[in-house]
This record gives C-alpha cells, sequence and structure tokens, in this order.
C-alpha cells in the first residue's frame, strides 16, 4: 500500500542530493560536428538560449538537421565512397544553458576545421 509513497519518497531524496552543478540528466554527454555542423550551431546558439529560457524545461532539443551541407548542389557524388564505418554527426542533441554555452566556446576555441573525428565530450571540458 505504501509502495507509490516510497518510490516517491526515493526519487526526491536522490533528485534533492544531487549537486547543484550536476550534468543534465536527459542532455547528451557528447556532441560530435563537422565543420558545416558546428558553423550551424554557432549562429543558433544564442536563439537556442533564448527557446531554453522561453520553454522553462530546464533542456532544449538543438535540431541541425536544417543545416545545408557546404558545397551541396544536388548533384551525384563525384569522388571516393565515404567511409560506412566513419562516425555518426550530431544534427540534434539535447543541451542545457551550461551544455550550449560550453559547446558554443569549444567550437570557437578549436584549432583548425573540425571533422567527425572530432567529438566534443561535454562531461569532461563543461566541468
Amino acid at each position: 500500500m505504501h509502495k507509490p509513497l516510497i518510490a516517491t519518497t526515493l526519487f526526491v531524496l536522490a533528485a534533492t542530493s544531487t549537486p547543484a552543478l550536476a550534468v543534465c540528466p536527459v542532455c547528451n554527454a557528447a556532441v560530435r560536428f563537422n565543420q558545416t555542423l558546428a558553423a550551424c550551431f554557432q549562429t543558433r546558439v544564442d536563439g537556442e538560449l533564448r527557446r531554453l529560457r522561453a520553454e522553462g524545461r530546464g533542456f532544449v532539443i538543438v535540431d541541425l538537421s536544417d543545416c545545408k551541407k557546404v558545397g551541396d548542389r544536388g548533384g551525384l557524388p563525384t569522388g571516393p565512397v565515404k567511409d560506412a564505418a566513419a562516425p555518426a554527426l550530431d544534427a540534434s542533441f539535447v543541451a542545457d544553458d551550461a551544455g550550449l554555452r560550453c559547446l558554443g566556446d569549444a567550437i570557437a576555441t578549436h584549432p583548425g576545421e573540425l571533422d567527425p573525428s572530432v567529438l566534443f565530450d561535454l562531461t569532461r571540458i563543461c566541468s
């Protein structure tokens, strides 16, 4: 009979015992961009921060899937076939305020061009 009360109490205790600066539990721990997605994110980060405040959830789902590929004219590929084992890029991800700001700063200070081998580990660089 008291199982719902016990579960609720345990949830409240777990939620209140986490540190104030804990990582968002639903947010991506890492994000992988290429140069195009990184540039697109940089142009949208301020808008995502405004949306985050307006929605009041504590996180936003960032969707960069409509970002155009540099040099994409819609023709057939002419170069070598890309490696099927190439790391997948994150055209959408979940982030909180700290994650958005940290990722924006990490992209701005990243030396050189970004390729899919660059992984922004938010749990490491945003702590």
